[in-house]
């Protein structure tokens, strides 16, 4: 099966660790499509397949956590103008996917294709909006390593 997310190498930053935890946001939005499949075609699912998607849903929220200090962290290390903005949007991001697992956890919810596209539109978003800091960054530290380009696409 085709990965329903595709990593683009327009979103590198040239910052090594945050590429990285990107990748695996990536990858952690795509193991969570089979388990869609799985539970679209069986309404009735097994209660492995729903703790296979709990604990999917609670290590992307772990990997977000983690990867939201690491990213913050740097912008305070190079005092990047929008860390308070950029650090609030992160908050607002992990307290709707707390909301989601929640509701998927507690009330038997269903992981929905718009589920599926709104967590892979935000990854998109906050990989792009990355790049203002990412030039900031090699600006503060004379690296040069990177300049932004186009927007980019979700497609």
């Amino acid at each position: 099966m085709e990965n329903f997310f595709q990593w683009r190498e327009e979103w590198v930053l040239d910052l090594k660790e945050i590429d990285e935890q990107h990748r695996l946001l990536v990858e952690a939005v795509n193991k969570l499509s089979p388990l869609y499949l799985k539970l679209t075609k069986n309404p009735a699912v097994d209660k492995a397949t729903r703790e296979q998607l709990t604990g999917q849903l609670k290590l992307l929220y772990g990997d977000l956590e983690q990867h939201f200090r690491d990213e913050e962290k740097l912008m305070f290390e190079v005092a990047y103008p929008r860390y308070r903005s950029h650090a609030h949007t992160h908050v607002m991001l992990l307290a709707e996917l707390k909301s989601y697992c929640n509701r998927i956890t507690n009330r038997d919810e269903q992981l929905d294709m718009g589920t599926l596209y709104a967590l892979r539109t935000w990854c998109v978003t906050h990989m792009l909006d990355d790049r203002e800091f990412a030039a900031h960054f090699h600006a503060f530290r004379g690296t040069g390593k990177y300049a932004p380009g186009e927007t980019g696409s979700l497609r």
